[in-house]
């Protein structure tokens, strides 16, 4: 199909992200879109795993996507595009904890509306909020450096390597704050867990 300036429209996505980024550095909007896309739900995750709000990870998500946008010219072709989109998100998540001084906790008025995929037993609810509650409590006394490493391997599963890229620190730096960020959550829950 030809557009109205007779070039081939391409289909975005059967390019691979190198692709996409020079396409989005000489100014293809559509490129960046697609972008987009690809990864918008992860950025999503890890803004909510950082702030526990979904309304504070939608506004950061949009908020890392248009610092994205605005530098995608000084993006480097073939490094990893996710990696450095990790970054600026993390970057933003840090500040806005800092602004805010604390971190906000999903209340139980939002766990309410998560849909159930089953019906579940009234204290099987109950026991699963008070964990809950209990991981997110645990999870607020990690210091800042400690908790992004612990949410980018566990609830985004990145690679140790893929996480010290995006931090910019070494991987044996990664292994240390996630191994100590364990080692506390373990004591935080120990209580918990021998019941």
């Amino acid at each position: 199909m030809k557009t109205a300036n007779n070039t081939a429209r391409v289909d975005l996505s059967s390019l691979d992200d190198d692709e996409i980024i020079i396409r989005s550095q000489k100014g293809d909007n559509a490129a960046f879109g697609e972008l987009v896309n690809r990864y918008q739900r992860r950025v999503f995750a890890l803004a909510y795993q950082m702030t526990q709000d979904s309304e504070d990870a939608d506004d950061l998500s949009q908020e890392a996507f248009i610092r994205a946008y605005e530098a995608i010219g000084r993006f480097q072709v073939g490094m990893k595009f996710y990696t450095w989109m990790y970054r600026i998100v993390v970057n933003l998540c840090i500040n806005f904890q800092k602004k805010r001084s604390r971190i906000v906790n999903l209340s139980p008025e939002h766990e309410a509306r998560i849909p159930s995929k089953r019906k579940q037993n009234p204290a099987v609810i109950i026991q699963n909020e008070e964990l809950g509650e209990t991981i997110r409590n645990a999870l607020e006394k990690l210091p800042d450096h400690q908790k992004t490493v612990f949410a980018l391997r566990v609830f985004q599963d990145l690679s140790y390597k893929e996480i010290a890229d995006t931090l910019n620190i070494s991987i044996g730096t990664v292994m240390s704050r996630l191994n100590r960020a364990r080692e506390a959550l373990k004591s935080y829950l120990s209580g918990y867990m021998k019941l």
